[in-house]
């Protein structure tokens, strides 16, 4: 898969998670392994939009971001991803205009 598809494939992966999964404890593992491979993710193009997801989860998924945030204590990069924060509109405006980008 090339590096363009990789982020795209990201992409749909949030918002495949997004609107499947339920905001409680079942779901944080799923989130964490997507974060993990979120930041491999690199594409010569683009800046990976980490301040967008991470403020689509707060926002969507409260639960979801507060538990990400307790698990972050232990973790630098989740730290770092959980302290990333722009506002929600815009957030979602930049997300789907890179969506539109890589189609």
């Amino acid at each position: 898969m090339s590096r363009f598809r990789d982020l795209q494939a990201t992409l749909d992966k949030f918002e495949q998670m997004m609107r499947n999964l339920p905001d409680n404890t079942s779901s944080l593992p799923e989130f964490i392994n997507y974060l993990r491979g979120f930041l491999r993710v690199r594409d010569p193009k683009f800046s990976l939009p980490s301040a967008e997801i991470m403020t689509i989860i707060k926002k969507e998924k409260p639960t979801i971001f507060h538990l990400l945030k307790i698990q972050a204590t232990n973790n630098p990069s989740l730290l770092l991803l959980t302290e990333l924060e722009i506002d929600y509109d815009k957030a979602v405006e930049r997300l789907e205009a890179l969506r539109s980008k890589l189609r």
